[in-house]
């Protein structure tokens, strides 16, 4: 757990600050003004808990406080980041949560490297519990809904106020309602980076049109 933090809190820095080393009175003032971030601790911690082995009676004598554990990270999740984070999912190091929250997560997993707009649903609150999985090197814009047992790709793009409900490759940009691929082949490896300041930029302030 300790590692998965300091890759988020490396990645959000990256963002933030590009092209400057952490120090420790930058990472402090980061995690001070990341509400992002303190979800993904939130959640990480919840999910460890949640997951740590528990045999013998010790063990078993320890279930509870880890349940209630879980229990209260959930909560400060949801309540004071605005966040709802479902604790079995698996999450690697070095992901960014928008700092504005609302933010439904319930995928499968979600790999390295990917951003997460606010406004943005994934996953949770199917009847048939199928769950997405999220690729590495992600940009998912805000007010998104992804759902479904799908599988998106390693540097998908996916635009602002996109529905999506199909699986996609990688490196593909996709976007509107019903989703529709608009670019294939695309690197987003600059727009992931572009918004080092903020990373909640409005729908209105991208332009993606197929070149």
């Amino acid at each position: 757990m300790r590692e998965e933090m300091r890759l988020d809190a490396r990645f959000h820095h990256e963002l933030r600050r590009p092209g400057r080393r952490p120090t420790p009175l930058s990472l402090a003032l980061l995690w001070l003004g990341s509400p992002g971030l303190w979800a993904l601790f939130w959640h990480r911690l919840g999910h460890h808990s949640a997951t740590a082995p528990r045999h013998g009676a010790l063990g078993r004598l320890c279930g509870l406080p880890l349940r209630a554990a879980v229990f209260l990270t959930h909560y400060l999740s949801h309540v004071l980041v605005k966040c709802d984070l479902l604790p079995s999912m698996s999450i690697e190091g070095g992901v960014c949560l928008a700092n504005r929250g609302h933010i439904v997560l319930g995928a499968r997993t979600v790999g390295r490297g990917t951003l997460i707009h606010d406004h943005v649903t994934i996953g949770m609150g199917l009847a048939d519990g199928a769950l997405p999985t999220i690729g590495r090197n992600v940009w998912i814009g805000p007010h998104c809904v992804i759902y479904g047992g799908v599988t998106i790709g390693d540097g998908v793009t996916v635009l602002p106020r996109t529905v999506l409900t199909r699986s996609l490759p990688a490196a593909v940009v996709v976007g509107g309602n019903p989703a529709r691929v608009v670019r294939g082949g695309f690197d987003n490896s600059a727009l992931r980076s572009s918004f080092s300041a903020r990373p909640d930029v409005a729908p209105g302030e991208l332009d993606l049109r197929p070149g």
